[in-house]
This record gives structure tokens, C-alpha cells and sequence, in this order.
């Protein structure tokens, strides 16, 4: 059995919207053992650890309230190719619906 490594992993944190969400986050991950924090702010985090380490910071900021998940590295080199691509963050359904209806009232080009 190989022993578990530590590396550098992106969380999104959903709900986040102000300094104390920050600061609740911040609390959450400080106590999880056998995780050390590198950045929290708006929305992400990134931490270093284990997978073991990283599903219990997910759970630990879930029970603060928020929608946390961990963000693979091929998950966000996608994220970030559709940004350059679209110059979108991100896209809701809402959102999408809004382009569909927008495109429908665009001129075709020939």
C-alpha cells in the first residue's frame, strides 16, 4: 500500500459573497487535520493534502453552508479553455436559455 501523498487542490465554494464567508471558510478548513491552506477567497480555495484530506475539507465547508467540490485539474484547464474561448465565467441554465433567445432574435448572416 503506497502511502497517501499530499498536493496542491482547488475546491469551488458556492455561496460565498462576503469577507465573513471568507473568514468561515477559512475556520472550516483550519480545522481539518492534515490540511494546509494556501489561498481562500470568493468562490475557491486551494489547499494542499491528501484526497482523504481534501473530502473531509469538502464536507467541513459543506457543513458551513456552503456547496464545495473539488475542482480536478482537467476539469479546470476546461473551465479555463471555455473562458478564453466564450469570455464567460460561467454559464447557468438561466443563462443559457438567454443566449438562446437572444440568438433567435439576431439577424442570420449570409
Amino acid at each position: 500500500m503506497q502511502p497517501a501523498t499530499s498536493s496542491n487542490r482547488s475546491l469551488r465554494i458556492n455561496g460565498m459573497d462576503s469577507d465573513s464567508c471568507i473568514k468561515k471558510v477559512t475556520d472550516a478548513l483550519r480545522d481539518v487535520k492534515g490540511v494546509r491552506i494556501r489561498s481562500v477567497s470568493l468562490g475557491s480555495a486551494k489547499i494542499d493534502t491528501d484526497q482523504a484530506g481534501c473530502d473531509a475539507a469538502c464536507t467541513a465547508v459543506s457543513a458551513r453552508g456552503f456547496e464545495t467540490k473539488e475542482v480536478r485539474s482537467n476539469q479546470k484547464h476546461i473551465s479555463d479553455s471555455l473562458k478564453m474561448n466564450t469570455g464567460m465565467t460561467s454559464q447557468t441554465p438561466a443563462s443559457q436559455a438567454a443566449a438562446k433567445e437572444a440568438q433567435k432574435g439576431a439577424p442570420k448572416k449570409h
